[in-house]
């Protein structure tokens, strides 16, 4: 079993024999030395991997740069950085930093939110442009005026730079800070915004929750989060990414209709590299024991529309959801006391549909309830290969009478805002 913790006076002797770097010792004792950024991984009492962030002074105010991470040679390629990195990153934001910043690949830091540091006008040193890109990841949300060049610590200065940087080329993990350089081109792309998402990378989370309504979004990231930050306003498309529970996570509108979240979806997919996007949205219910304010989890999700066609397969597709995310969303409804439904769902392009007896045609399959967003979700998400979760509100009832007003659509759906939200 591998375990994240921090660092042991006991296992300096360990990490000597992983890094080698005698510039570990030396910030050790220095005031930009953080303990609990100082971790190791352990395998059943073995060191078998180290990280160090330390303090770094950008524009006056104190952020972290990723001095060092190292793994044993046994053990490299199995996602031991990637664990070690996550940690950190995860403690950090308890302890309140704002930036982080690393050099080396840009693709591999890139996986963990990483983006060019002049995103953010945060400037590359000059002894390191010889090593890498420079990069830096948006860790909390902060007003502060924090740019410049970063300010490292006195005991890593340009010599004992060079040094570590030789002295590891045989020892350090091979998937992480190579000294490669990226074309410009690529940090061009890199850095770009979209015709409908003016958000830069690093300013929307790996898991972004979607209401159709923008102002349904307004509404979560007012009365759910903290902190919370608009990262989008074109075509009033609201998106705001804040903290639920200390966990980091967007809330963005997806507008209406499979083509509206085709867009947006695949633009939070491919372009800004979100993980996960959990659709909530309303749903006409189709079956006699489908009720008003009933949550429905969308396991599978019919269609009528041709967004397959563009995927040009060899027969029909079935859109369907995360296994993982559909079972935890229904731990987390048992667990607060709600009744959900998991089943298929429709997605029609037609809100005005000329058919007769259509929506008769899809309760006699046992589809539980009509809606206009999911199968377009769950397409994108599988050519991806990221995640994606749809869960709806009933709003109305095809075939009884009663339906929910505009208002209550907006703020009534506090029961599959939070399962959703718990997810995260």
């Amino acid at each position: 079993m591998i375990v994240i913790r921090k660092e042991r006076t006991t296992d300096h002797n360990a990490v000597r024999e992983i890094t080698d770097f005698r510039l570990i010792e030396e910030l050790r004792k220095s005031r930009s030395f953080i303990p609990e950024l100082s971790l190791v991984a352990d395998c059943d009492n073995k060191v078998i991997g180290y990280l160090l962030f330390v303090e770094v002074d950008i524009g006056g105010y104190k952020e972290l740069l990723l001095s060092h991470v190292a793994v044993h040679p046994d053990f490299q390629k199995k996602g031991i950085a990637r664990l070690l990195i996550n940690g950190a990153h995860d403690k950090a934001r308890e302890l309140g930093y704002h930036f982080a910043v690393a050099n080396g690949e840009a693709v591999f830091f890139k996986k963990f939110g990483y983006v060019p540091a002049m995103t953010y006008d945060i400037e590359q040193p000059v002894f390191e442009k010889e090593n890498g890109v420079y990069m830096a990841k948006y860790l909390n949300f902060t007003e502060l005026p924090i740019f410049g060049t970063p300010v490292y610590p006195r005991e890593y200065n340009m010599d004992r730079v060079e040094e570590i940087h030789a002295a590891s080329d045989l020892k350090k993990d091979e998937n992480v800070i190579k000294s490669v350089k990226v074309p410009s081109k690529e940090v061009k792309n890199m850095s770009s915004a979209t015709p409908h998402n003016e958000a830069e990378l690093g300013m929307i989370a790996a898991t972004v929750i979607m209401p159709g309504d923008p102002l349904r979004a307004k509404y979560i990231a007012e009365n759910f989060l903290s902190g919370a930050v608009q990262f989008n306003a074109v075509r009033n498309m609201f998106g705001y990414t804040g903290l639920y529970n200390g966990r980091r996570v967007s809330v963005m509108g997806s507008g209406m209709g499979m083509p509206s979240m085709g867009i947006y979806s695949y633009e939070l997919y491919n372009n800004y590299d979100v993980e996960t996007i959990i659709r909530i949205g309303s749903a006409g219910g189709l079956l006699d024991d489908i009720n008003l304010r009933d949550v429905v989890i969308a396991q599978a999700a019919c269609t009528d529309s041709n967004y397959v066609y563009q995927y040009d397969l060899p027969g029909n597709y079935a859109p369907i959801g995360d296994f993982d995310l559909i079972s935890q969303g229904v731990e987390v409804a048992k667990k607060e006391n709600k009744k959900v439904r998991v089943g298929n769902v429709a997605s029609t392009d037609i809100f005005y549909n000329n058919y007769p007896d259509v929506n008769k045609k899809w309760a006699s399959m046992g589809v539980l309830c009509i809606e206009m967003e999911t199968a377009a979700l769950y397409m994108n998400a599988a050519a991806a290969g990221k995640k994606a979760l749809s869960i709806l509100t009933i709003s109305d009832h095809l075939f009884k009478e009663g339906e929910l007003s505009s208002s209550e659509r907006q703020t009534g759906f506090n029961d599959m805002i939070k399962i959703a939200l718990e997810l995260v």
